[in-house]
């Protein structure tokens, strides 16, 4: 009967023994991107670990599937040129500009979380969030839609690319050196923020540069800054050409040469490397292992793809002890369950509010670090707002307050929980929509509907 057996698995493909189970998939597409309906993790169940990483790195398409808004393309509405323009006084000028980029704004907003419902490649989202994250500059602060959008689709271009680009690029941003500051960083008076936040939350981390570095690459970055109209500009008379020491080297530094210093640091791989293991793997980064992915993150010039690639390969990923160890964001939750039920917004705008009460604005992190994730998404203001949106959202009749319509449901009378998956196995379904067993089994008496409404409702729900 043994022989019997080992001949059977000799004859099955390679592929069906390797094949990635319900479990495996949800675990993989969630942690790359956003839960996502039964039919999708399907198209995913015959595909071996590593031929569904290949798969999922094969695409590598950032640009947005929802056309932005007509301004966005447009030039920069600014009030020094608008006063140039209309000749108005400069306060009516101020006011109108306030109030329209206000509205653009929240357009902004609705169009980037639209994005992460309807893009074609869930990583890509992920990615470009997770470097505005990392890149951090808010509305606040910046009070301009349109170079906050130019911001958005730079990330997005390179967020699956080469760090050392991102950085690049983000030194030269025009949002990024209004948020912070460097228009006020001259030759004689330099302004420490850019430099010093580029070192600690951009590519370094605390504890591996020392104040003359943060010094120096602030004269280095001195007259980095943007003309009238609102595009990067370096004004030459204010740059301080001097000589200058970073990292302990001497030399004329400017803001490019500043960049390639950093990138020469190992400090700045092993930063980026424990930054993306904790968005995909675990809270505690595993310090042996980040070390040797930084050298191969150095050795393949910054290079994102096959950073990512080892990371979603690798046991550490892979291990059950590091499924649902980590808390779903606002975006993810609600871009997630939209994608998971097959439900599209009629309208963006009270997802937006919703998120906001989470405690997520789009493009408006409270602060330079970034939101801090995990327990802090989650008190029990933010948990009520979770429950009572997610019970809006998939109830039937699909409710006004959630501005949503279903899509893709055979009975439009039906609620969400009742049309998930309804062809498929109620055990597999559980594997789609948790990442571990839910807290409390659903009662013995329940039906499927309200079996898939206890699981959505469950904390479970809420982790990846």
């Amino acid at each position: 009967m043994r022989y019997a057996l080992l001949l059977l698995l000799m004859l099955l493909p390679a592929q069906a023994l390797w094949a990635l189970s319900p479990a495996e998939t949800r675990h993989l597409l969630v942690r790359s991107g956003f839960d996502d309906s039964p039919e999708v993790y399907q198209t995913w169940l015959a595909l071996a670990r590593e031929d569904a990483v290949a798969r999922l790195l094969s695409s590598t398409t950032t640009e947005p599937v929802v056309p932005p808004p007509d301004w966005a393309l447009q030039p920069v509405l600014g009030i020094y040129k608008e006063v140039q323009r209309t000749g108005e006084p400069r306060r009516d000028v101020a006011q109108r500009v306030r109030q329209q980029q206000g509205i653009w704004q929240r357009e902004l907003e609705d169009w980037v979380l639209a994005n992460a419902v309807l893009g074609h490649n869930p990583l890509a989202e992920r990615m470009t969030a997770f470097w505005h994250n990392h890149f951090v500059s808010s509305s606040g602060k910046v009070k301009n839609a349109q170079l906050l959008y130019r911001q958005h689709r730079f990330l997005r271009a390179h967020a699956l690319g080469n760090f050392g680009d991102l950085l690049q690029g983000v030194v030269r941003d025009p949002a990024m050196l209004l948020y912070l500051d460097n228009r006020q960083n001259r030759k004689g008076h330099p302004n420490e923020n850019l430099a010093r936040e580029i070192l600690e939350l951009f590519s370094m981390g605390e504890g591996h540069y020392s104040e003359q570095d943060i010094r120096e690459g602030a004269r280095a970055l001195t007259g980095w800054s943007i003309d009238g109209d609102m595009a990067f500009q370096v004004r030459k008379k204010q740059h301080d050409d001097g000589l200058k020491t970073i990292f302990g080297q001497h030399g004329r530094f400017d803001g490019d040469d500043l960049v390639r210093l950093i990138l020469q640091q190992p400090a700045t791989a092993e930063f980026i490397v424990s930054k993306l293991w904790r968005e995909f793997i675990s809270p505690e980064p595993d310090v042996i292992l980040v070390q040797a992915w930084a050298r191969e993150f150095r050795e393949h010039n910054y290079a994102i793809q096959p950073l990512l690639r080892r990371l979603f390969n690798s046991d550490a990923f892979w291990h059950p002890e590091n499924r649902g160890v980590l808390i779903k964001s606002p975006l993810q939750l609600l871009a997630g369950t939209a994608r998971a039920f097959s439900a599209q917004p009629r309208d963006y705008r009270p997802w937006v509010v919703a998120m906001r009460r989470m405690g997520q604005w789009p493009l408006n992190p409270p602060n330079v670090k970034g939101w801090a994730g995990q327990e802090d998404w989650i008190d029990a203001s933010r948990w009520l707002t979770r429950r009572s949106f997610l019970t809006r959202l998939l109830s039937a009749p699909p409710s006004p307050q959630a501005g949503m319509k279903p899509v893709g449901m055979k009975r439009t009378d039906a609620s969400a929980w009742a049309a998930y998956g309804e062809n498929l196995p109620l055990a597999q379904l559980q594997d789609f929509l948790l990442p571990l067993s839910p807290a409390e089994p659903p009662g013995k008496r329940a039906n499927r509907e309200s079996t898939v409404r206890h699981w959505t409702l469950d904390p479970v729900y809420h982790l990846y």
